[in-house]
């Protein structure tokens, strides 16, 4: 990336390896938990008949209930299961570059792959679990292709506004098929677009050209927000529908979010990118930030972590897992570069002006990511064993499953504990479903039992 957003393979490839802790350690993860579940379901029962199962006795995500059934290890295929990451991360980057050009139309495919690579970057960095985001399928169809889909909808959004097709039906029909898959995904998804699209109803051009889309959304939110599926998961909660408490734990989680987002070192990282660019940037950019309000940008911040995590609180009485704040993660992210470039618009950074001053600070920037939040951890699980302990650890856990003939099977806790890799470890009681999910994939019909 020299200094005027030409693309440089330097600068590039230092960009690119950003990735590679999460592609390497991609090939020691494990399926876990509901991949077993849903893998077993996908073999015994046809796609509507899980559709219907799901939808009447665990969650309304029409769409998602669908797709984790195609968990490779369905297909015996644990070595696929291990290439899900590349996939997902490939996949988010092309829907940036489709997302970036409908805002950008004039920017090369270049720069265009380039900024989606930087953003991806720093999102994959301050994941708050990425174990659950990246390595674990189940939650990566339900969440991380829940925001590629939210996005992809969103660019669509944008072009029909613009009305950027020449093809008006085909525009209409892409969008109404988007937003029906969009809303099938996860909860927060779909409070998401059910937000926007109430918001739109205020603006009469919005309203104009959107208003098929506002009554589909709110018909689609229905279906998913009345599933008698969620009635049977709240039961599992006793202590739920609480409202002060609700709200008061979902505003402190959101300070506490937005804190350790904000004063991260990948935050620096961004001020040190974005400042030593800033003139090159502004080129391209300016326009766009002439027309962004802050109380726009932070009003649509807060309003989207908030859904993410009062839905939780509300349904559940805890925040029992982080997944839904990683989607709001990426708003972060987002927000934060486009209010960055907001506030340094009208300053000079003289002391940037030298090319080898830039130079340095940009490779200060990229070890500030390296050394910090998940890229830390990630690269530190390779390197100081964890990763490959638990590959060995569960490899032969799995095997001994197959192949014991015992009564029962004791199982060995799995030591190793790597950050970034997921491990629903199993319990003492053959009945948990942490073990009932292991007799089910492996068609063990012996006890399953963590010897302690």
């Amino acid at each position: 990336m020299p200094l005027n957003l030409k693309i440089s393979f330097s600068y590039f490839l230092l960009i690119l390896l950003g990735f590679l802790p999460f592609v390497v350690l991609g090939f020691f993860s494990f399926p876990m938990g509901d991949d077993f579940n849903y893998a077993v379901k996908g073999n015994e029962l046809d796609m509507i008949e899980i559709s219907i199962n799901e939808y009447m006795t665990w969650n309304g995500r029409y769409f998602s209930n669908l797709l984790v059934v195609l968990n490779p290890i369905r297909f015996n295929s644990f070595f696929a299961y291990r290439l899900m990451p590349i996939f997902w991360l490939f996949t988010l980057s092309i829907c940036l570059v489709y997302f970036l050009k409908s805002l950008f139309n004039e920017l090369s495919i270049g720069k265009l792959w380039l900024l989606s690579f930087m953003i991806i970057l720093f999102y994959t960095n301050k994941l708050p679990i990425i174990s659950e985001g990246l390595f674990w399928f189940t939650g990566a169809v339900t969440y991380w292709l829940g925001l590629i889909f939210f996005i992809s909808y969103t660019t669509v959004a944008i072009r029909y506004y613009r009305k950027m097709y020449k093809n008006e039906i085909l525009q209409r029909f892409v969008l109404g098929i988007l937003l029906i898959l969009a809303m099938g995904f996860n909860e927060v998804a779909s409070l998401w677009l059910l937000s926007a699209h109430l918001f739109s109803l205020f603006y009469s051009n919005l309203r104009s050209r959107f208003w098929p889309y506002i009554v589909l959304c709110a018909l689609l939110f229905c279906i998913v927000y009345f599933a008698p599926g969620n009635s049977v998961r709240a039961e599992y909660f006793p202590i739920r529908n609480e409202i002060f408490n609700s709200l008061k734990m979902t505003f402190l989680q959101m300070a506490r979010f937005t804190v350790i987002w904000l004063f991260s070192y990948s935050s620096l990282s961004i001020v040190i990118l974005f400042v030593a660019f800033k003139t090159e940037l502004l080129i391209y950019f300016g326009g766009f930030l002439e027309k962004i309000r802050f109380r726009y940008l932070l009003f649509w911040y807060l309003m989207f972590l908030f859904l993410s995590i009062f839905p939780a609180y509300w349904a559940t009485g805890i925040l029992g897992q982080h997944r839904t704040v990683n989607m709001s993660c990426f708003v972060f992210v987002v927000s934060f570069i486009i209010g960055f470039l907001k506030i340094i618009r009208s300053y000079e950074f003289k002391w940037f002006n030298q090319n080898y001053r830039k130079e340095s600070l940009i490779l200060v920037a990229f070890l500030l990511i390296f050394l910090s939040g998940n890229h830390f951890s990630a690269i530190m699980d390779i390197l100081n064993g964890d990763a490959g302990k638990f590959y060995n650890e569960m490899t032969n856990r799995c095997e001994k499953i197959k192949n014991e003939k015992g009564e029962k099977i004791f199982l060995d806790p799995i030591e190793a504990k790597p950050k970034c890799l997921l491990n629903y470890e199993i319990t003492s009681n053959p009945e948990s479903w942490e073990n009932f999910y292991y007799n089910m994939y492996f068609k063990q019909k012996r006890q399953i039992i963590l010897r302690k």
